[in-house]
């Protein structure tokens, strides 16, 4: 991977641009279902559950936070809340009853993928790409998924503390 101080000047303002086009491409796309999500009067922590499950599965708690990068009892209290309005249920694991499984209800699945469809609708604007802008974000894309996957695994973020 190329240091920062080993990028030219061109280099560095074209990945700027990039970013700065990508984050308005994710905040335009966005926008819309922003709304909806502002709507169910949870918070994002809650939303992000919700959408793993949706994703996942059945997930034992534990895994749970470490998917989402927090703490196994804040995990716990985000999955009591969704409990509670009746998005998420708690299951026994049928493997290993030493495990409690969150589980979205049919009325958290319904929500899930009104949600997931409603951000699904706003993608459909790729479709007014000609051809070969498309093949360019395509492959523009893949690139970056596979650089950003392999830097996950390196420690890129070493002495970086998280907000």
């Amino acid at each position: 991977m190329m240091k920062k101080e080993d990028m030219s000047e061109e280099q560095n303002q074209s990945i700027n641009e990039v970013s700065k086009l990508l984050l308005e491409c994710v905040i335009s796309i966005q926008r819309t279902v922003l709304q909806d999500w502002q709507a169910l009067n949870m918070s994002m922590a809650q939303l992000k559950v919700l959408i793993t499950l949706r994703f996942n599965g059945p997930t034992a708690i534990s895994k749970l936070a470490e998917a989402l990068g927090i703490s196994h009892p804040t995990a716990s209290q985000l999955v009591d809340r969704l409990v509670q309005v009746g998005f998420v249920e708690r299951v026994e694991s049928t493997t290993d009853r030493r495990f409690t499984l969150a589980r979205l209800t049919s009325s958290g699945e319904q929500l899930a993928q009104n949600l997931w469809q409603g951000h699904l609708a706003n993608l459909h604007a790729i479709a007014q790409l000609d051809e070969q802008d498309l093949i360019a974000l395509r492959q523009g894309l893949r690139a970056l998924n596979r650089i950003t996957a392999s830097s996950q695994t390196s420690p890129s973020t070493e002495g970086v503390q998280s907000v």
